[in-house]
């Protein structure tokens, strides 16, 4: 809801929370590696989605004028979102 009231009001600046993940520790079958394996889920999950934006920049130069205009701005805000938050 934050962000949504930042962009509504003409913020200018934009930023939300996560919520932490619930984790059950007694489930995991090694809980030394299996424990770094989920800290790392997250900043492994980011890096992805920023590979991917930026591979999807590609896309870019095949779009008509205003939709490319459009996903390059969103995929901007995709590598600088995914670099600030891990």
């Amino acid at each position: 809801m934050l962000p949504i009231i930042l962009l509504l009001v003409r913020a200018p600046f934009l930023f939300g929370y996560a919520k932490p993940v619930p984790i059950n520790f007694r489930a995991l079958r090694h809980p030394g590696v299996d424990t770094i394996l989920v800290a790392a889920a997250g900043p492994g999950m980011n890096l992805l989605l920023a590979m991917l934006a930026a591979l999807a920049f590609h896309i870019v130069g095949y779009m008509p004028a205003s939709g490319a205009q459009w996903l390059a701005d969103n995929l901007k805000n995709a590598l600088i979102s995914t670099r600030y938050h891990g």
